[in-house]
């Protein structure tokens, strides 16, 4: 949510009491500014989860700066490294630090929520878009992107494919590639209307 404006900024601090995750992707100090840093909120809300996402880091030079996804690939060196021969390229999901950056965040808010519960305290879980395809890159490259699809641990499988009714309509799209037994494939929230169609307050 937006806290710019008074109504907002109201609206947001009633919110606040009740959390245990806040997470926000505003350039650094923006929040600070406005009363909804991770300090502040951690010394008026003993116990909060404060999770941060920006474009490069929390600090240095470049902390500052706004950036997206594919800004964070080409300013890590990802693209010059998919593309090869000094000529950059996306990676075929085009988008990818978006996902990999929440699920490292999310994880991060799970395992803060574990420490608070064994210790207490307030945590700040920060990620950064440019970080996260460093690590992805780190983790290494396929020599070569022509596979053998011949035996039977390469062949391709039909994907699981999730339905769900929105705003827009009926939205198709690939289930999640991992399967726990306990904990189905969902999609609890497909597509939300635009940006302020949503009340403020807690369900």
């Amino acid at each position: 949510m937006c806290a710019i404006g008074a109504d907002g900024e109201q609206r947001l601090k009633a919110l606040i009491p009740e959390t245990d995750v806040y997470v926000e992707n505003f350039r650094v100090g923006t929040l600070d500014r406005l009363g909804f840093g991770p300090q502040e909120l951690a010394d008026g809300h003993k116990g909060i989860v404060y999770l941060s996402c920006n474009p490069n880091s929390m600090t240095g030079p470049w902390a500052k700066r706004g950036g997206f996804d594919m800004e964070g690939l080409s300013c890590s060196g990802f693209t010059i490294a998919e593309g090869g021969g000094g000529v950059p390229r996306f990676p075929p999901t085009l988008v990818m630090n978006d996902y990999i950056a929440g699920y490292l965040g999310a994880v991060g808010v799970i395992a803060a929520l574990r420490r608070r519960a064994k210790e207490g305290g307030s945590y700040h879980v920060r990620v950064s878009l440019t970080r996260a395809a460093m690590w992805y890159a780190s983790l290494g490259r396929f020599p070569d992107t022509k596979f053998d699809l011949s035996g039977p641990n390469n062949r391709l499988i039909s994907p699981e494919i999730l339905v769900a009714q929105t705003p827009y309509g009926e939205v198709r799209r690939l289930g999640p590639q991992v399967k726990l037994s306990r904990t189905p494939g969902r999609w609890r929230t497909p597509l939300v209307a635009v940006r302020g169609a949503d009340t403020v307050n807690w369900a």
